[in-house]
């Protein structure tokens, strides 16, 4: 609940549009920041940019150039998360 740059409580939810785009994929056995094991992707958003991702599916689902939607997850009452999968 709050900005990962300058750790400001203000934030917002923003509607994202349609359109993601996997730009990149990986896989890591190890992490700090997503479950494990993960796949990682790099996914790009018109408007926004590219934005580093957990991306649902397994690797051999993957390819790059693919359509993407957004899915939201509710871990708890507090902690909401995101992940890309395939469209």
């Amino acid at each position: 609940t709050f900005c990962p740059e300058c750790f400001s409580q203000s934030v917002d939810w923003v509607q994202v549009g349609e359109g993601a785009t996997l730009y990149a994929f990986t896989t890591q056995s190890r992490a700090l920041r997503f479950m494990t094991p993960a796949v990682i992707g790099v996914v790009e958003l018109p408007g926004v940019g590219l934005i580093t991702s957990p991306i649902g599916g397994s690797m051999d689902d993957l390819s790059i150039g693919q359509a993407l939607r957004l899915e939201v997850i509710d871990l708890s009452d507090d902690l909401t998360i995101h992940q890309f999968v395939p469209a």
